[in-house]
C-alpha cells in the first residue's frame, strides 16, 4: 500500500465534528498527489472553531491520520503544548511509526511541524519534500513589531529551525523565485510557482474609466503588518479631493479591526469606511474585486501578495508598497516605499483622479495576471510533485 504524509503548518478545523482544511491552499496540492497514492495521512494540530471554510478532509480523500498538540494562535494560548510537540518522546515515536510505511512526506516550512517532521523522518531513513508560502516568522521587522524584542530571538530560533529542514528536504517548491533563491533546500529538483488559485473562468476583463475612483477596496487579515492605518490616514488626507459618496471597503477581520474601526471614527471618515469581515473565497468576494475601483496594499512585509494577484485577474488597479512580488508585477509608478504615510496619500490621489491613468493600469494588471491562470499553475505543479514523489520512492527504496 502507497502511503503519502501530509504535515499541515495550519491546523485542521473541527466544527461540529466535521474536518475542514484550515487553508484552501492545501486543496490543490492533496488533489494533485491523491491519484499516486493509496492512503493519504494528514498530520496536523486540531482546532474546534466554526469556519467558512468548506472543504473537507473526506472530499479531497484525505484523513486526520495524527493529531499534534495544538498550542493556539502564535503559541500564546499554550506554550507547553508548543514544547511537548517538539520534544515529547511518545509523539516522536509514534509518528517514525507512521512514517517507516511512508512512500512520500510532505511538509510545509518554516513552521515548528515540518521540523518536528524533519527530525522524525531523518531518523526512520525517509526524505522529506518542503514546500514554502511566506517568511514572515524570519521577518525581523515583522516579528519585533508583532511580539516586541522577543520577536528578534523567534527570528533567530526560526532560522535554525528551518536550516534543519532544508538540509533534510529533497525537493523545494517555493511560492516565487525570491524565496526559492533564498532559502534552497539541498536537493536539486527546486521550483517557483505560485500558488494563487484563479480558475480560469472567474477571470474578468480590462476595466474602462471615464470617472475618477470612488470605490476603493482593501483585502486581507487586519494585523499590524498590514498597515491597513496608513491607507485610512491617506484617505483622511485626502478625503476632500475625491468624489463626495467614496467608500472603502474592507474585507478580513483580525487582531486589528477594533482599533481601526477607532481610528477611522477619530479621523472623521467613518461613514466613508465599511468592514465586512472575513468573506469566504469565492463569488462573494469577487463581487468586492469586480465592483471596485482601486486596490490598495500598504503592507510592510508579504510574500505574496494574493489578494494582489486575485485582483489584477480582475482588471483592478492597485497601488501597493514594494513587498513581495509587487515590484515584479506592477508598474512602477504605483509602488510607495514601506511605511511612508504622506507618499501614498500622494500616490492614492494621483492615481484616483487619473482615469486615463487606471484604465491603462487596469489593461496592464489584466494583462500580466494570466501567467497565474490555474491551468498553466496546475500544470506546473503536477509535474513537480510527479517528480518530487518519484524521487522520495526512490529514496525509500535505496
Amino acid at each position: 500500500m502507497k502511503r503519502g504524509i501530509f504535515v499541515l503548518s495550519y491546523p485542521v478545523i473541527d466544527d461540529g465534528g466535521t474536518l475542514y482544511l484550515g487553508d484552501a491552499c492545501y486543496q490543490q496540492t492533496i488533489e494533485i498527489c491523491r491519484p499516486f497514492f493509496d492512503e493519504v495521512i494528514i498530520v496536523a494540530r486540531r482546532r474546534k472553531q466554526r469556519t467558512p471554510t468548506r472543504i473537507q478532509l473526506e472530499e479531497i480523500g484525505g484523513k486526520l491520520g495524527f493529531e499534534l498538540p495544538d498550542f493556539g494562535v502564535d503559541g500564546r494560548n499554550n506554550f507547553l503544548n508548543a514544547i511537548r510537540l517538539l520534544f515529547k518522546a511518545k509523539i516522536r515515536e509514534s509518528l517514525g511509526h507512521l512514517m517507516q510505511g511512508a512512500n512520500f512526506i510532505y511538509v510545509e516550512g518554516p513552521s515548528l511541524e515540518a521540523y518536528l517532521a524533519a527530525v522524525v523522518a531523518s531518523k526512520v531513513g525517509r526524505p522529506i519534500i518542503l514546500e514554502m508560502r511566506g517568511e514572515a516568522i524570519l521577518n525581523r521587522h515583522y516579528m519585533k513589531q508583532r511580539f516586541g524584542p522577543k520577536g528578534i530571538v523567534y527570528v533567530w530560533f526560526f532560522n535554525q529551525v528551518f536550516k534543519v529542514i532544508r538540509k533534510r528536504a529533497i525537493a523545494g517548491l517555493y511560492i516565487n523565485r525570491r524565496l526559492l533563491e533564498r532559502y534552497p533546500v539541498a536537493g536539486w529538483h527546486r521550483h517557483a510557482i505560485s500558488d494563487v488559485n484563479l480558475p480560469d473562468d472567474i477571470f474578468g476583463e480590462p476595466k474602462h474609466f471615464v470617472a475618477p475612483a470612488g470605490r476603493f477596496l482593501y483585502v486581507g487579515h487586519l494585523e499590524k503588518i498590514k498597515r491597513v492605518d496608513i491607507l485610512l490616514q491617506a484617505f483622511q488626507r485626502v478625503k476632500g479631493e475625491l468624489p463626495s459618496n467614496w467608500l472603502f471597503d474592507i474585507v478580513g477581520d483580525g487582531p486589528e479591526m477594533l482599533n481601526l474601526n477607532q481610528l477611522a471614527e477619530g479621523l472623521g471618515i467613518k461613514s466613508h469606511v465599511y468592514f465586512h469581515g472575513r468573506i469566504a473565497w469565492g463569488e462573494s468576494l469577487f463581487r468586492f474585486y469586480k465592483e471596485a475601483n482601486l486596490l490598495l496594499i500598504a503592507s510592510t512585509s508579504e510574500t505574496g501578495p494574493r489578494t494582489l494577484i486575485e485582483a489584477m485577474a480582475f482588471g483592478l488597479p492597485a497601488i501597493s508598497t514594494e513587498i513581495g512580488v509587487a515590484p515584479e508585477l506592477l508598474d512602477p509608478q504605483v509602488l510607495v516605499r514601506v511605511g511612508d504615510a504622506v507618499r501614498y496619500a500622494q500616490q492614492l490621489i494621483s492615481v484616483a483622479k487619473d482615469p486615463v491613468l487606471m484604465t491603462y493600469l487596469s489593461k496592464q494588471n489584466w494583462q500580466r495576471s494570466q501567467d497565474f491562470r490555474l491551468s498553466k499553475l496546475r500544470a506546473q505543479r503536477e509535474a513537480f510533485y510527479a517528480k518530487a514523489i518519484e524521487l522520495s520512492s526512490r529514496y525509500s527504496l535505496s
